[in-house]
């Protein structure tokens, strides 16, 4: 067999560094536009943040709410425990993530940290916070993100149950206050039962979510992307319980941090009127965005309005939920906003 001409080698050289210099243009491309993304979102995100503490700030009643309450000593008092249930509350999330993704892809607790904190960042400003799976997937391998992006829709949704579980007992306990106003003793034991009884139901399918995943691998148009569905598949009972128990674990720190905002600031109102009050607002704040309801002043007025049912002052509130808006949402998304330049967003 005669050796390969020098002309011959030259050409394949010659197409080699072509190629190398396609390759090397594409990746330079896309670092520059991944790069170009990582600012936009993080610049919006930071600009949201900003303009909220800004606009609320403008308001000279919540800040003279705030400063009565503010010296160096009682903001050492706030700041500290309010760290360790931010800590908390976000180790839950962690935690829920690390559980569903393992199924699928194996990840270190470092990456779930990393995944959470982007995902809050996507979050802060999207509607309902439902841009959070976008940050999230991004710490996936590329061929993970449509699974962990199915993944999410399993964590959001075991979350929302379990806020509609706290939910139902705060509106059996809101009944039970002030049913008699407007209803009878039957009709409210009546709501109570049925209420109690959609919680039942919702829990059953959940937990029988691959009966679903099934449903939904025999339609001919999914069929056809039936690796994604298998994920769904693989959420198997127990794991969706243990998803469904630690919701309701973070649901339960979220409260906890309704009591110690407003201990602090000198609400003088008994623990189960403020119980309540939170759980509504909470409820509110996670159903109401799914209704069509398009402003979203209106939305926030309708979960603010049980504070003022059980005689909370509405500024007061105001300034509650602004510290806990600020501890839980906008910390975790400036730091997420950092974690996002850690990723690369177009890989190859």
């Amino acid at each position: 067999m005669s050796n390969p001409s020098k002309l011959q080698v030259g050409r394949k050289q010659k197409a080699s560094l072509l190629k190398s210099s396609e390759q090397l243009r594409k990746l330079s491309k896309n670092r520059l536009l991944g790069f170009a993304l990582k600012v936009l979102i993080s610049g919006a995100a930071i600009g949201y943040i900003v303009d909220k503490i800004w606009t609320s700030f403008q308001s000279q009643a919540l800040f003279e709410v705030i400063g009565l309450s503010t010296t160096v000593l009682s903001v050492v008092v706030l700041i500290v425990p309010m760290a360790l249930l931010m800590a908390a509350n976000w180790g839950v999330e962690v935690v829920k993530w690390k559980l569903l993704i393992s199924r699928q892809y194996s990840i270190s607790w470092r990456r779930s940290v990393k995944s959470i904190l982007s995902g809050t960042t996507f979050g802060v400003f999207s509607p309902n916070r439902s841009g959070e799976f976008l940050g999230r997937v991004l710490a996936l391998p590329s061929d993970q993100r449509l699974k962990g992006a199915v993944l999410s829709f399993v964590n959001g949704l075991a979350q929302t149950l379990a806020t509609y579980t706290f939910g139902v007992v705060g509106i059996i306990l809101l009944l039970e206050n002030f049913g008699g106003e407007l209803l009878n003793f039957v009709s409210i034991r009546i709501l109570q039962i049925t209420l109690i009884l959609t919680v039942i139901i919702l829990l059953t399918l959940y937990l029988n979510f691959r009966l679903f995943a099934r449903y939904l691998a025999s339609i001919r148009f999914i069929r056809e992307r039936a690796r994604y569905i298998n994920v769904l598949k693989r959420t198997d009972r127990k794991l969706l319980l243990k998803l469904y128990n630690w919701s309701l674990l973070r649901f339960s720190i979220f409260l906890c941090q309704y009591w110690l905002v407003f201990t602090w600031i000198g609400v003088d109102q008994d623990l189960a009127s403020l119980s309540i009050a939170s759980i509504l607002s909470l409820f509110s704040s996670t159903i109401v965005p799914f209704l069509p309801i398009p402003d979203l002043l209106v939305r926030e007025s309708v979960a603010l309005s049980y504070f003022e049912l059980y005689g909370f002052d509405s500024v007061t509130v105001s300034a509650a939920v602004l510290f806990i808006w600020l501890f839980n949402i906008a910390l975790p998304a400036v730091v997420g906003a950092i974690v996002l330049f850690t990723y690369r967003i177009f890989r190859g």
